[in-house]
């Protein structure tokens, strides 16, 4: 008994909090958004540019989230959403390339996993 209680309560704490999947979007985008290259090849699709260090992107997406409440059960609910969006913005610092960042030519912050936290976001703004 003692042995399916503790199977269970590691399960638990494998899986991320909504906090922490905050954080981790919050952490891959601002690696895109801080990077020079990667603005460049943002705005070569149409994506203002935003012209911010590391730490002062993170400032403003805590502030952002901060005034979703609801954005860490948003989180939670749509976590293979969420770990796609992360994934797609990692991969995208890692290169700053416009096929990472650009696909189809629009930015991954027009279509797809990212399109759907960025709505989710918007709409608590």
């Amino acid at each position: 008994m003692i042995l399916i209680l503790l199977a269970c309560s590691q399960k638990e704490t494998d899986s991320p909090s909504g906090a922490e999947l905050v954080t981790e979007y919050s952490s891959a985008y601002c690696d895109v958004y801080a990077q020079e290259d990667c603005g460049f090849a943002l705005a070569g699709c149409g994506s203002p540019a935003m012209g911010l260090d590391w730490d002062s992107c993170m400032d403003v997406q805590q502030s952002q989230t901060n005034q979703c409440v609801a954005l860490e059960t948003f989180f939670l609910e749509n976590q293979s959403t969420v770990q796609s969006c992360t994934d797609a913005l990692n991969k995208a610092a890692d290169s700053c390339a416009a096929e990472d960042l650009c696909p189809d030519g629009t930015t991954i912050f027009e279509e797809g996993p990212c399109a759907t936290i960025l709505t989710q976001i918007e709409a608590c703004l």
